[in-house]
């Protein structure tokens, strides 16, 4: 899953769902047994993600909108954790319409797809980290 992320130093660049959900968690989910239960619950909210990305596509729900209900979805997470983690995603600029070429375009032809993976540790970097 592909997204148009706005970058300055990167214009135009898309990046991994899930590479952007696992740095998420990595460097901004404080406790260690939560980390580990998000990090196993990415590929679940990535394809849950991805679903209601196409549904969505016309409609325009917000990604962090996306992401916060599916993620919600994940049980056994404690509310700080998901809170954590959510004031990360809503910090990170994506966009998933109006980038057919990254988005539409790709996830029609093959769902899911890997193909423009790259890594969003710098992004991440540059948020500010949750207090």
């Amino acid at each position: 899953m592909h997204l148009g992320l706005s970058d300055t130093a990167l214009p135009n660049t898309s990046q991994d769902l899930s590479t952007m959900l696992t740095t998420a968690v990595r460097y901004y989910v404080s406790d260690s047994d939560d980390r580990v239960k998000l990090l196993g619950a990415i590929p679940t909210i990535d394809k849950l993600a991805r679903q209601r990305m196409v549904a969505d596509l016309k409609v325009g729900t917000p990604m962090p909108t996306i992401l916060r209900e599916v993620t919600e979805q994940v049980e056994g997470i404690s509310p700080a954790a998901k809170k954590q983690f959510f004031d990360i995603i809503e910090k990170v600029p994506m966009a998933y319409q109006k980038v057919n070429a990254i988005f539409s375009s790709p996830e029609r032809k093959s769902p899911g797809s890997e193909a423009f993976s790259r890594s969003l540790s710098a992004t991440f970097a540059r948020a500010a980290p949750p207090a």
